[in-house]
């Protein structure tokens, strides 16, 4: 369920604005202050106008204004294959969960990290499963790009996309360089390292 809610946890009126991607059409959800609540990928085989009908019954589809209409320049680049920094649009919360979010959007194109060097990098050194929970509810996808986060063993894990079998999560890395192996495994050039190691 999506609550249309202010910073402040008030109820707000709710917009969304729908951009045609070379991958399908993405919504980006946001209220009367132009806070950006969510950012919603395509959903397989329904039109996103369908989508929000059935499932956001009172929110109004608009066209993009100040801010919003800047997030959709941005997402129009980095369709085009442009680096894009997307760090000042979205406030991430407090906590484990924000740290992990900031650490995300921290991975450049064409790069991954597994869920164990976020976890790392957040402080948590075994933390890796509750970063692959936080990133599963990730709002923001493509702002804090959870498809850069792979598996340990280099497959590529869950992602939000709606595609089945990882389709849309690899299409993605794909075009911003990464590559991968025959059996669809990152190749290791590309995944980030980190310095620390792990005692078991």
């Amino acid at each position: 369920m999506i609550r249309c809610l202010s910073g402040k946890g008030s109820k707000q009126e709710c917009y969304i604005t729908i951009t045609n991607l070379s991958f399908g059409e993405v919504g980006v959800l946001w209220n009367s202050q132009k806070e950006i609540l969510r950012l919603i990928l395509p959903r397989k085989g329904r039109e996103m106008r369908t989508w929000v009908r059935e499932c956001l019954t009172s929110v109004k589809v608009m066209p993009p204004e100040g801010k919003i209409k800047e997030l959709v320049h941005r997402l129009l680049a980095y369709d085009r294959g442009k680096e894009v920094d997307f760090a000042d649009f979205v406030s991430l919360p407090p906590g484990f969960g924000g740290r992990i979010l900031q650490e995300t959007g921290r991975i450049p194109q064409g790069k991954v990290a597994t869920y164990g060097y976020l976890a790392i990098e957040a402080g948590i050194p075994r933390g890796a499963r509750a970063v692959g929970r936080i990133l599963a509810r990730n709002p923001f996808p493509l702002i804090v790009p959870c498809h850069r986060v792979v598996k340990s063993d280099g497959f590529l894990g869950g992602f939000s996309g709606g595609y089945e079998n990882g389709w849309l999560k690899r299409f993605l890395l794909a075009r911003e360089g990464v590559l991968f192996d025959p059996k669809g495994k990152v190749l290791g050039n590309c995944m980030l390292k980190t310095k620390i190691r792990i005692l078991s």
